[in-house]
Order: structure tokens, then C-alpha cells, then sequence
């Protein structure tokens, strides 16, 4: 698959694949569905545009929580998380297998599903959504149903947990995942607080990713962003 982005609201998918030896290819046009959190103005400001995004406050959640998660003891299947700090939610997909049709101790057919839901302190409380009757890269025939909740505890930068209870073709599920993050942790840093008492210095930011050129624009914002702590 070959991924090309027109800008930040307009991409095209190009794919190949062999399934049950078929030959299926295609070109999809793709729209952003979530709002363009910093996209546009990163490409502007560099890492500067992520002091703008309201502060996370005493939570765990922040942009750079986004990114690809997974138990390593259940390969083959994950999330991924994005954040959305303007309105304070969390959108994640889960891929794994279906429950709904297993037999015995038999292998289950992969599954996806969709999840929405707000921040509230280090939790997001996500609505599960599951995507079925569709067939691949075919106009119509998805059904989009509520299956349950899924509770994922945001722990630190690299580590979190969800939490699941589903009802899927009948059947209730429920259970922990210990996750682990897949992708690089990059972009999440220390949460940046609300008051300042000195300014940030060019090894502080370096050390958790800024480039050396975004340095002075990134405290030039900060400064106008940020409030002095009151003394005491």
C-alpha cells in the first residue's frame, strides 16, 4: 500500500493485495474525519504550534499519546489512539479477532472495531462501536453498531491500560490489556504547566525531541502563551 497526502485534510490510498489468492487492487480517495488538531500549524510553526493546544492539566493525556499500542503477548492484534486535545476525547481503533464466531478453541476471523469517548483525569471512557456487513473497498452495506465500553488508563508516555466489556453477537466479553507503545514516543513529553518560573533552555528541549531551529520560536510563543507561577 502506498500512502500519498494531497495536504492535511486530503490523502489516496493505492493497495495491492492477495487475499484467498485473489488479486485485488485499487485506489481510494480519503478525507480526514477527526479535526486537523496541529497539522496545518505544525507545518508553519514546527513543534512551536504545540504550545497552542490547551494544557492537559493534571492529566496523562496529551497529543503524544496518540500513536500504534499493543500487548506483546497477543501478536497480530492492537490499537490505535489518537488524541483530540481541543475537545478532549480520545478515538481509538481495535484491531483483533471476533469472538462472536469462534468455535471451541478454534481460530476467530480479525475484527475491528471503532471507539469514541471523553478524557476525564488519566482515563478515556470510550463508546465501542462495531463495523460490519462491509466488503473491500465496495460502496455501501457497513452497519455501525454500539457493542460496549472500552476504558483505557493512560499510565505514562510508553505504557497504559484498556479495559473491555462487549457484547458481540450475543456473547459478553470483558477483560484487561496491559499495553505498550509500538510506535516511537517522540512526540510525548513532559506536560507543560500552566504557569512558568524560568524560561525553558535550548538542553531541556533538545532532550525531549525539539530541533535546535525551532528553539526561538517555540520559547517566543511560550512566553506569550505562558503566565509567570506567583512567588511566595
Amino acid at each position: 500500500m502506498t500512502l500519498r497526502f494531497t495536504d492535511c485534510s486530503r490523502a489516496e490510498a493505492q493497495y495491492r493485495v492477495t487475499v484467498d489468492g485473489q488479486i485485488r487492487s485499487g485506489l481510494i480517495p480519503l478525507s480526514r474525519i477527526t479535526p486537523d488538531t496541529v497539522c496545518s500549524a505544525y507545518a508553519a510553526e514546527g513543534e512551536a504550534a504545540l504550545v497552542n493546544l490547551p494544557s492537559p492539566g493534571s492529566s496523562r493525556w496529551q497529543i503524544g499519546m496518540g500513536g500504534a499500542w499493543h500487548d506483546g503477548a497477543r501478536p497480530g492484534q492492537g490499537f490505535l489512539v489518537e488524541v483530540l486535545p481541543q475537545t478532549r476525547q480520545v478515538i481509538a481503533t481495535w484491531f483483533t479477532f471476533d469472538a462472536g464466531h469462534s468455535s471451541g478453541g478454534g481460530p476467530q476471523p480479525p475484527a475491528w472495531y471503532a471507539a469514541i469517548g471523553p478524557i476525564e483525569g488519566n482515563h478515556a471512557r470510550l463508546q465501542v462501536f462495531e463495523s460490519a456487513g462491509g466488503r473491500l473497498d465496495e460502496l455501501g452495506g457497513t452497519n455501525l453498531s454500539p457493542v460496549g465500553t472500552l476504558n483505557i488508563e493512560a499510565l505514562d508516555c510508553s505504557r497504559a491500560t484498556a479495559v473491555y466489556a462487549l457484547t458481540v453477537n450475543g456473547l459478553p466479553r470483558s477483560g484487561s490489556i496491559p499495553l505498550d507503545r509500538i510506535t516511537p514516543a517522540a512526540g510525548c513529553r513532559k506536560m507543560i504547566p500552566d504557569c512558568i518560573r524560568t524560561a525553558p533552555t535550548t538542553s531541556s528541549f533538545r532532550s525531549q525531541g525539539f530541533r535546535r531551529n525551532r528553539y526561538s520560536s517555540f520559547v517566543r510563543n511560550f512566553s506569550i502563551s505562558s503566565r509567570r507561577c506567583p512567588s511566595h
